[in-house]
């Protein structure tokens, strides 16, 4: 009687691991693209998936991951010069579901914390706080400024 319970034990353990197991027929992104800064950083998207799936091939500049419920995306400084932009799949059994990851060249904005600088006649120098979403940005100023 013991052995057969033994044999029932095993062969509900290893059903178990089947179901778990199965790849996804459905998965529902809750979009379908990432964009990204200048400056990188982490992002995710929630997911809906019947079961499990896998993500295809990355470039070396993104790294993917998935967890229970969310794909999360990210990236490090774009430092090339021009806008990056790939699509990864999410995949299951007969099923892709592309992702398009994007991630701009330049910054989208910049905002000084204040709009006007007023120097005395001697002259002198001045700190500005600046909000940006970008990297290495350079000031140009008239000679003698």
């Amino acid at each position: 009687m013991k052995r057969l319970s033994y044999i029932f034990m095993m062969a509900a353990c290893a059903a178990t691991l089947l179901c778990s197991c199965s790849k996804a027929k459905t998965i529902t992104p809750s979009s379908d693209s990432v964009t990204f800064a200048i400056t990188g950083g982490e992002k995710s998207i929630s997911v809906a998936a019947d079961g499990n799936y896998n993500i295809n091939e990355c470039p070396e500049w993104v790294k993917a991951e998935t967890t229970d419920t969310a794909l999360i995306v990210s990236v490090g400084q774009n430092t090339t010069g021009a806008p990056r932009e790939c699509t990864i799949k999410l995949v299951g059994d007969n099923v892709e579901v592309p992702i398009i990851i994007r991630q701009a060249d330049k910054c989208t904005y910049i905002t000084p914390a204040v709009s006007e600088v007023t120097f005395p006649k001697e002259g002198g120098t001045q700190e500005i706080a600046i909000d940006t979403d970008g990297a290495n940005i350079t000031v140009n100023c008239p000679e003698g400024v």
